[in-house]
């Protein structure tokens, strides 16, 4: 799949577009990752939350973390994972009724591996969700950073 050039989206945040005009990675936004699952021996569809994109053109990298349903809450790291209920969050249109922002779970996906097809644009829908987000990443990275 061919990559076009950035073009100036609507809402004024960074996108990149496929050769059928389909944008594939924007800032902000929920999207499916697709990887290699050994259980399974096939592909899986995950959502993540599209932080920074690398590059303005081409194939490139971005930044993003996860989004889980958490089935043991021994596995939730208090003060990080930032819960979103289904009911409370609609627009999100996330499969599960719970589901957990891992915002120290940060992660770096090659934008041949995002799906085109976007799930949301939390940025836009919930931009005080999406501010505590990030500001809970940047936490992380600076507490990283602080124990070094």
């Amino acid at each position: 799949m061919g990559y076009g050039r950035l073009r100036a989206p609507s809402d004024g945040v960074n996108c990149i577009w496929n050769k059928k005009g389909v944008e594939i990675k924007k800032t902000g936004r929920l999207t499916n990752v697709c990887f290699w699952s050994i259980i399974g021996l096939a592909f899986k569809n995950r959502p993540i939350l599209v932080l920074k994109v690398e590059n303005e053109y081409g194939n490139t990298d971005v930044t993003a973390i996860p989004v889980s349903k958490v089935t043991d809450a021994k596995r939730i790291i208090v003060g990080y994972d930032i819960k979103v209920e289904k009911q409370k969050y609609p627009l999100l249109n996330l499969k599960e009724n719970v589901s957990y922002f891992r915002t120290s779970k940060v992660t770096t996906i090659n934008s041949g591996s995002i799906g085109a097809k976007h799930i949301s644009n939390l940025r836009k829908e919930y931009p005080a969700l999406f501010d505590e987000i990030v500001n809970k990443v940047k936490n992380h990275i600076n507490k990283i950073g602080g124990d070094l």
